[in-house]
């Protein structure tokens, strides 16, 4: 019996175009088993995603506010961070806030 690999949805999530279309371009060698659904610059995403993929950068409070709001969102299934620097402090907040990981 052949197994079958379920695609992940992802909404990329970040103040900056430029940003989000680098990620997109980075994930795009991996479209069978990830396909970018949404790009994001000022809000949630609309559709349904199986993983927001959000940059803290730039956001106070290592972006816990912003965690939460797509943490709490029902249209998405998890919450992933990623930052090039974030206190023990501030990942404990974020991790504390609804994500469910974060990269470095």
């Amino acid at each position: 019996m052949a197994s079958v690999t379920q695609v992940l949805r992802v909404a990329l999530v970040n103040d900056f175009e430029l940003i989000l279309r680098g990620l997109e371009a980075l994930l795009g060698p991996f479209r069978d088993r990830v396909v970018v659904v949404e790009l994001d610059v000022g809000g949630n995403p609309e559709y349904r995603v199986d993983v927001a993929l959000f940059d803290t950068y730039g956001h106070a409070r290592g972006g816990v506010e912003r965690v939460r709001s797509l943490a709490t969102d029902p249209r998405i299934g998890a919450v992933v961070a990623y930052t090039w620097s974030l206190t023990p402090e501030r990942l404990a907040a974020v991790l504390a806030a609804g994500a469910r990981g974060v990269l470095s």
